[in-house]
């Protein structure tokens, strides 16, 4: 890693639901999934870009797939179920600022009218994907549109 190179803080997370860019990664619309922007400003779905630095863990040195930038860690959004080290951390994890924050949608139906729903959320959401309706609507719109 170069004295250039990024830090811990090296990426954006970035509302890119307007966006018509693909993944780089994987290709597919960036608006589909929760996106972040790296710091040399190449945009990918963080799923993606996690998945990427599970497989270069080992180097200790992850980099960019557009450009190789060299970036160190990803910051944990809400839905990562175990933060991972050489991924999201090095040196003594600090996971008292990072919580995996259930889905809190009051349910209206079923057994369980009145409760919160509880699943795991979608990567980078605070809704599961039952309940992201957000997500659903931008979706929706963008294939309207094209």
């Amino acid at each position: 890693m170069t004295e250039e190179s990024g830090n811990n803080n090296d990426e954006v997370l970035t509302d890119l639901s307007t966006s018509d860019e693909l993944c780089g990664i994987c290709g597919d619309p960036l608006y589909t999934k929760y996106s972040l922007t790296l710091s040399c400003n190449h945009n990918y779905h963080y799923d993606c870009i996690n998945s990427s630095c599970l497989l270069a863990k080992k180097t200790g040195c992850h980099s960019c797939p557009y450009c190789g930038y060299n970036f160190k860690t990803l910051k944990p959004v809400n839905g990562i179920k175990k933060i991972k080290y050489g991924v999201h951390w090095y040196s003594e994890p600090d996971t008292s600022h990072y919580t995996n924050v259930k889905c809190n949608h009051i349910m209206t139906r079923g057994n369980r009218v009145g409760q919160e729903c509880g699943k795991n959320c979608q990567l980078g959401y605070y809704k599961c994907f039952a309940h992201n309706t957000e997500l659903k609507e931008i979706i929706k719109n963008k294939t309207k549109c094209a």
